[in-house]
């Protein structure tokens, strides 16, 4: 048996991580001995590389559609396969059992992992986190009742089941009844780390809020949670999307940004976020002088230098617009809108074909937009390429059928007009 076991161990795995060269020294020691310490050897190596490749025990909130696995292709057989090892050297293994529905539940495979639960909780039906994680499945292939039963024998009321649970029921868009289970994870009685918790309910419930359109709930929900965490960006962020998107009130998104700023100097992200609402506001010298000093904090920006571009050039400063989308590209030549505002620049500049080289790379990194398209069809007019400015007109308004000044254009093309 051993040899056998060792043969398949060699055939099947690079050993690249010391925990499981520590794993694999330990277990030749005890190998000959007893089909329970292969099983073991085998049940820890499997959950050592959940660990190693970052599963965590809450993955079971994931739902059918979001199945994007944390581990590689290779690292997943051999999980499967060390479960598989250890429950056959001993068939009643609670942990290995177990471990093997967490691994099928890595791959959504529901029905494989709800079969590999219901053994352990045979093996331990006292075992209140595999009722759990059974309630949580059940609830996912959307029986309510099966998951209240499987709930209830876990018995289990923190604020981090609750949350769990919520989250099973926003999967399949049952949003009222995950407000109920946030609503009462925010009821439990505080424990330790409690307050990371609550914040997430508070956020989590608050986006849902959003999702409905009660904007007063959500923002108080929001505001909550950055009262119990206040180091959380994304809560800054959503915060001034509100204000900005949906009430269209820039100055209170500048001030949850700029709080945010305060509190959380070293986060790029939220002076990318305001740069672009004062571009977008039309405040193109206030962006300008804000990028200058976001930039001298953080040169490496594509998003920051890229918004530096598009406020140049709003004020028709083409050439240093050109200066700064050249650098945009440079940091990402992925970035489609970098391309795009460099061929703006060029276009302003005289610089026409090298306009349409910018316009026509920015179309092949995103095909969708119609400005990329109406830009194009207005640098192949400027040449009086009659055919090929048609060709990239028609593609904008396949896009989008109401774009005025494209029609007109495609008029005048046409008919002389």
């Amino acid at each position: 048996m051993c040899c056998r076991t060792l043969t398949f161990i060699i055939s099947t795995r690079k050993l690249i991580q010391q925990y499981d060269l520590i794993v694999l020294c330990l277990a030749l020691v005890c190998l000959g001995y007893r089909h329970t310490i292969s099983a073991y050897f085998f049940t820890n190596l499997g959950n050592i590389i959940l660990i190693r490749d970052g599963v965590q025990e809450e993955m079971f909130i994931l739902g059918p559609e979001n199945c994007h696995s944390l581990l590689s292709r290779d690292s997943l057989k051999y999980v499967l396969d060390d479960f598989e090892l250890a429950i056959s050297f001993l068939p009643n293994s609670l942990q290995s059992h177990y471990g093997l529905g967490r691994a099928y539940m890595e791959v959504c495979e529901w029905q494989k992992s709800l079969d590999e639960f219901s053994q352990a909780s045979q093996i331990d039906p006292s075992n209140k986190f595999i009722h759990f994680a059974i309630g949580s499945i059940w609830s996912l292939l959307g029986n309510d009742e099966e998951a209240r039963k499987a709930w209830g024998k876990s018995s289990l009321n923190t604020c981090a089941i609750y949350l769990l649970r919520a989250r099973a029921y926003n999967q399949r868009g049952l949003s009222l009844s995950a407000l109920d289970e946030y609503n009462l994870a925010l009821l439990q009685p505080n424990q330790l780390q409690d307050d990371v918790c609550r914040a997430q309910a508070f956020y989590e419930a608050g986006h849902i809020y959003a999702t409905k359109g009660d904007l007063e709930k959500a923002k108080n929900y929001l505001y909550r949670a950055l009262l119990l965490v206040p180091s959380w960006l994304d809560l800054y962020l959503d915060l001034a999307r509100i204000s900005f998107n949906k009430e269209h009130d820039f100055k209170q998104a500048e001030s949850i940004l700029l709080l945010g700023i305060e509190r959380n100097p070293g986060a790029v992200t939220l002076y990318e976020e305001l740069g672009y609402y004062l571009i977008f506001s039309k405040r193109y010298e206030e962006a300008s002088e804000w990028l200058d000093m976001a930039i001298s904090r953080f040169p490496s920006s594509q998003i920051l230098t890229l918004h530096k571009a598009m406020a140049a050039y709003y004020l028709g400063n083409y050439t240093e617009a050109m200066m700064w989308a050249i650098n945009a590209v440079e940091l990402d030549p992925k970035e489609p809108y970098g391309h795009y505002f460099l061929g703006k620049s060029y276009f302003y500049s005289g610089m026409v074909e090298q306009a349409i080289r910018e316009y026509r790379i920015a179309i092949e990194l995103y095909s969708d937009n119609e400005y990329f398209y109406a830009s194009l069809g207005d640098a192949y007019k400027s040449l009086g390429m009659r055919a090929n400015a048609l060709g990239a007109y028609h593609r904008a308004l396949a896009l989008n059928p109401n774009f005025a000044q494209v029609q007109e254009n495609i008029v005048e093309l046409e008919f002389g007009r």
